[in-house]
């Protein structure tokens, strides 16, 4: 009907969704040309966020075949995008497939770094859907490090919350499955875990020890290692000239830039400070000890 209707628009979600059931029924080549299809209308449409999807799901097309550097080149692509049009939620999505990537590639190690990325930005969105699904990512890593008790309990965990989406759940599902251990009751898992945001601030803790070599930048301090994404050089100078009560006129005329390149600066330090203006952007700075340099 689409195609008859000419709709190019509705026609990219029919071959996302056609996609989708393909990789569902293991049918990867014609999922991957489905996906493909869509990504070339959207790119049409000018909509990067439907191109990202679309790269999204062909980085599980290419996990699934075991070409986890396809896969890894496709996240990548997708994280840039998500990037440049400040996606919090793309960009859990395609961190979490990128550490998905590692995991599979058995390069453990290389997924803890977006995991921990992904698992800030979910959290401090409040996506919990987002969040359970990396609590199964991180029950896959535990899994191949040798931490079976504690995958178990997570996986179970994810499994079992009524916010979990269906894909979450599956993927639980299947990783406890093919676990020696028995599986888990919900009494014992009552008994043995706490709620989601103690569960959450553990495995923060967690990545952090797993991998001791990732630090935040030495420009930024201990407690701006708070922050979803660390502030750029020129983020911070701007944030200093906001501090200074200057107009976004006055600072555009200081940095001589435009002063919508102004506007654009501010509103990413607002999204990473997880404020709506400057006074609570200064609050919040001051708070993180921003402004100290």
């Amino acid at each position: 009907i689409a195609e008859q209707a000419r709709n190019r628009w509705f026609m990219a979600y029919c071959l996302h969704e056609m996609g989708n059931a393909a990789r569902t029924l293991g049918a990867y080549a014609e999922a991957k040309q489905h996906y493909q299809a869509g990504y070339a209308l959207r790119e049409e449409f000018a909509d990067p966020e439907g191109m990202a999807v679309a790269l999204n799901h062909l980085g599980a097309v290419a996990v699934a075949q075991r070409e986890y550097a396809e896969a890894e080149r496709l996240y990548q692509r997708s994280l840039a995008i998500y990037r440049k049009i400040d996606d919090p939620g793309g960009l859990v999505t395609a961190l979490d497939g990128l550490a998905r990537t590692y995991c599979a590639s058995g390069q453990v190690q290389m997924a803890i770094h977006p995991l921990a990325h992904a698992l800030r930005i979910a959290t401090t969105a409040h996506f919990v859907a987002l969040r359970l699904a990396l609590f199964v990512t991180i029950g896959q890593l535990l899994l191949q490090i040798g931490r079976q008790e504690q995958a178990l309990e997570l996986l179970t965990f994810a499994q079992l919350h009524p916010s979990a989406s269906h894909e979450t759940g599956a993927r639980a599902r299947r990783l406890l499955d093919q676990s020696a251990s028995p599986p888990l009751t919900r009494a014992a898992l009552h008994d043995r875990l706490d709620d989601l945001d103690k569960i959450t601030a553990k495995l923060q803790l967690e990545l952090a020890t797993l991998d001791p070599s990732y630090a935040p930048p030495a420009s930024i301090t201990p407690r701006a290692r708070l922050l979803v994404e660390p502030l750029t050089a020129r983020e911070l100078e701007l944030l200093q000239l906001l501090a200074g009560g200057l107009s976004y006129q006055e600072i555009a005329g200081r940095l001589i830039i435009a002063v919508g390149t102004v506007k654009s600066h501010a509103h990413h330090i607002y999204a990473k400070l997880g404020v709506r203006n400057r006074v609570q952007a200064l609050s919040k700075a001051i708070e993180l000890d921003l402004l100290s340099r």
